[in-house]
């Protein structure tokens, strides 16, 4: 059962990581005067960088699709799905999920950005019909 917190615990430090970094790149933005702290009432008034844009973007990014994750995840665990297979799916997902915010966070290349985000979004499919297979099958037994 660990086995399987942990790549969720990794998901949820790699966004933490990212809000911080937003939150540190909002500050800095303010005390440099390349924002004005009114700006950040309801996000509009100044042009942020595009390096606190691509942050908050990815932020945001990061409680997209990554819900499916948690909650198929959480099936599992709750179901007591206990698959080498589903675990290599999790551990991908999220090496996958950290690749997609280091590329948007740096280089931003979109072909990049959008190949990992497609393979991650078909292995969290994957781990949905792995768990559907096995409630299939439990049902049926």
């Amino acid at each position: 059962m660990i086995e399987l917190i942990l790549p969720m615990f990794v998901l949820v430090i790699l966004t933490v990581i990212i809000g911080v970094s937003l939150a540190v790149a909002g500050f800095s933005n303010v005390s440099r005067k390349k924002i004005r702290p009114s700006y950040f009432r309801i996000m509009q008034g100044d042009t942020p960088p595009e390096s606190m844009v691509r942050l908050s973007r990815n932020f945001s990014n990061l409680f997209e699709v990554p819900v499916f994750f948690y909650v198929v995840c959480t099936l599992a665990l709750a179901l007591n799905i206990q698959s080498q297979s589903f675990l290599f799916l999790a551990w991908a997902f999220v090496i996958l999920r950290i690749f997609h915010s280091l590329i948007h966070v740096t280089y931003n290349h979109p072909l990049h950005r959008g190949l990992v985000f497609l393979i991650s979004l078909a292995v969290v499919v994957a781990m949905w019909v792995t768990v559907l297979l096995v409630v299939a099958d439990s049902v049926n037994v």
